[in-house]
């Protein structure tokens, strides 16, 4: 196995764990688009929305209009 082969396998690995919010149950509801340059390229579930949170100078947090909660984190 090359060296690629084992970073692509760890950076696999990874993007497995990232994605893990499909299969651990989580609902829907818990999880916010993750959006850069109007992209979205994740999800962030609620909890470390909190964290995002203290870094306003980083992430714009944008509500929904209607719900009044936050419905896309963008950097």
């Amino acid at each position: 196995m090359s060296s690629t082969e084992v970073k692509l396998s760890r950076l696999l690995i990874l993007a497995q764990k990232f994605n893990n919010f499909y299969l651990s149950g989580i609902h829907k509801c818990d999880i916010r688009p993750f959006v850069v340059e109007g992209k979205q390229v994740g999800l962030i579930k609620s909890d470390v929305l909190k964290h995002l949170e203290k870094y306003p100078e980083v992430f714009c947090i944008r509500a929904c209009e209607q719900t009044k909660q936050v419905s896309q984190i963008y950097i």
